[in-house]
């Protein structure tokens, strides 16, 4: 493992990088690259001879390794990049385990370009180092299209430098890259089945494409790429898990089909969502808002917020007519004022009849509820089974 005493020079930076490069070992080859050694280090490499560390077909690695080591604040993140883009070139990353730490130093290289406190500096190294993660998927695709029947080892890393593209993307709020991102993606789909690859870079692109479909309110989507991302990350991976799951039960609310209280108090989200679930089931709008405005600040943090406050309204409202059915025995026949009433004991705010006809027109139209509108009576008459699970509409 890398040492980071003041000792540390050029020689003992070899004898750890060759021993972790015959020892295939991906955290600790990572960890000798790695963009945040301590000050300690990075004087004593500076003030030690580099002399051309000789160690093989990564030598180019290392010299742009040392580049970095020697530059300022200003030119840091350029020269990390090129150390990324120097490993990521190498004709001898063939194996799995090379993939892992690639993993890792494009985490480096994306922390750094985002911790800058400089925001024109911040912004201009994430741009940058979109740009190179946008050449690296490109190598990797090159790769699987030469040869989609044999993908090797670089064409496995492809999904690495696209996941953290997403995760810049989201961070600098430039979703709008993304699409050509997703694009290319769907190509090597094409090609190669996605069991190809690794599984926690699968898992780790579906995250993240799923968080891109919640925000564009592709609910069905978003809901197809989170679950595949749930299934596909492993139970000792438990705040991993739990991430997932916080913007799945989201989308699946906005479904219809929200996950059960034990799911969510197993990881520990039923204190956050458990309460809003039960009042959405039942139309209660005066109690929804409440705890909705009690968790404003948690939910805009995720960009949730929207989504549960405004995507949730018509289901809500089909809930609240189908306890108004149930109330009257399951009538055939229900009024607007009827309706209009338990509108406003559930808490809707500056609601008129005429808004209460309109919402039982979209509820027809969604297929959310079965029936029709009789206008001239002022009824909405109701078929035998007039409200399908909202899950079952959406398909």
């Amino acid at each position: 493992m890398f040492s980071n005493s003041v000792q540390s020079n050029w020689a003992q930076w070899k004898a750890d990088f060759t021993t972790a490069v015959h020892q295939r070992n991906a955290a600790a080859l990572a960890q000798s690259l790695t963009a945040f050694v301590s000050d300690d280090t990075v004087d004593a490499l500076r003030n030690s001879q580099f002399a051309g560390v000789d160690i093989g077909a990564f030598a180019d690695v290392a010299s742009e390794y040392n580049k970095y080591i020697n530059s300022n604040l200003d030119v840091m993140h350029a020269a990390y990049a090129r150390v990324v883009n120097a490993f990521a070139h190498q004709s001898v990353l063939q194996e799995d385990w090379m993939i892992a730490t690639l993993r890792l130093l494009c985490s480096d290289l994306t922390a750094l370009a985002l911790q800058d406190n400089d925001p024109q500096r911040n912004a201009s190294n994430s741009v940058n180092t979109l740009d190179l993660f946008s050449k690296l998927a490109s190598i990797f695709f090159n790769e699987i299209n030469r040869d989609s029947s044999k993908i090797g080892t670089r064409g496995r890393s492809f999904f690495v430098p696209v996941y953290f593209s997403f995760r810049i993307c989201f961070k600098l709020n430039e979703l709008t890259r993304c699409p050509k991102i997703i694009e290319q993606v769907d190509l090597v789909l094409n090609l190669v089945d996605s069991s190809e690859f690794p599984s926690a870079d699968f898992v780790t692109y579906n995250y993240w494409l799923g968080r891109l479909r919640l925000i564009n309110h592709e609910f069905e989507d978003a809901d197809r790429s989170l679950s595949v991302a749930w299934t596909g990350c492993p139970d000792h991976y438990p705040r991993q898990k739990r991430q997932i799951l916080l913007y799945l039960t989201a989308t699946r609310l906005v479904l219809g089909k929200p996950p059960s209280s034990q799911l969510l108090q197993e990881y520990n989200l039923d204190g956050l969502f458990g309460d809003l679930i039960s009042a959405a089931s039942v139309g209660n709008f005066a109690e929804y808002e409440h705890l909705l405005q009690m968790r404003c600040t948690w939910l805009m943090r995720y960009r949730l917020y929207g989504i549960m406050k405004y995507r949730l309204k018509v289901a809500m409202f089909r809930n609240l007519m189908k306890n108004t059915w149930m109330a009257l025995n399951q009538a055939r026949t229900i009024s607007f004022w009827q309706f209009w009433n338990a509108c406003v004991f559930a808490g809707a705010s500056d609601f008129t009849i005429e808004d209460a006809e309109c919402i039982l027109v979209t509820l027809v139209d969604l297929g959310y509820m079965k029936g029709y509108l009789n206008h001239a009576k002022g009824v909405v008459v109701l078929s035998a089974s007039p409200f399908p699970p909202m899950y079952e509409v959406y398909k």
